[in-house]
């Protein structure tokens, strides 16, 4: 029942920062950014394998091949939806709005 739940939770806990946090799914960001005349120039998944590597495998030996993992899967579409967080690059969009402005 608490995993279910936790699917459509508004708000959860954060193992690495010990508090709540704010949950949003990829609809209702979407439409904030919208509602904020912001468009969405770029997604990139956030831990993406790092939460589901097994206890064994040693994160300090291995941090940076880990890290460049990460920045490669993160930037593909099909790893954002597993990645622990999505980070969205957007900009102001509008009328008379040039990009990079």
């Amino acid at each position: 029942a608490a995993t279910e739940h936790n699917l459509t939770a508004e708000w959860g806990h954060e193992s690495l920062y010990g508090g709540r946090v704010r949950l949003f799914t990829a609809e209702s960001l979407e439409a904030m950014l919208l509602e904020s005349s912001l468009a969405v120039t770029a997604e990139r998944g956030v831990r993406v394998i790092s939460d589901y590597l097994p206890p064994r495998v040693p994160r300090n030996d291995e941090y940076e091949r880990i890290f460049e993992l990460e920045r490669k899967l993160g930037r593909r579409p099909e790893f954002v939806s597993v990645a622990r967080y999505t980070h969205c690059l957007a900009h102001r969009a509008g009328p008379g709005m040039k990009d990079g402005a």
